[in-house]
């Protein structure tokens, strides 16, 4: 129970844990956090493996990569679109990748293109 009164109890159907890589774990198992329960019972809490997750989904300098790997001729614009981005996010990303020596623009900004550096 918390300090305020309130006690938390989150449940998880066995296909959401297995769509974000978790597991089913009851207290006191090793990796499950302790919570204490005011009628005694077990608790079951979902864990996260934190390797799933960035397996399963590549990052957003990646997915920017990947498009201008198809076309390097993409603009700010088309690749927020694209990437359902605001034009704001995908500057910040261009100029990370920029920065770490993974991405060069060549040529103008209206006739130009981007070069990935591998």
């Amino acid at each position: 129970m918390e300090p305020n009164g309130l006690s938390f109890e989150f449940r998880f159907s066995d296909a959401y844990l297995e769509s974000v890589g978790g597991e089913r774990r009851t207290r006191g198992e090793p990796g499950a956090s302790q919570i204490r329960e005011p009628n005694g019972g077990a608790a079951v809490e979902a864990t996260r493996d934190e390797d799933s997750s960035a397996k399963a989904r590549p990052t957003r300098a990646e997915r920017i990569l990947s498009l201008l790997r198809r076309d390097p001729s993409l603009t700010h614009a088309a690749l927020a679109k694209e990437l359902n981005l605001s034009l704001h996010s995908v500057r910040h990303h261009l100029d990370t990748l920029r920065n770490s020596g993974k991405l060069r623009r060549v040529g103008s900004r209206k006739t130009g293109r981007w070069e990935i550096v591998e």
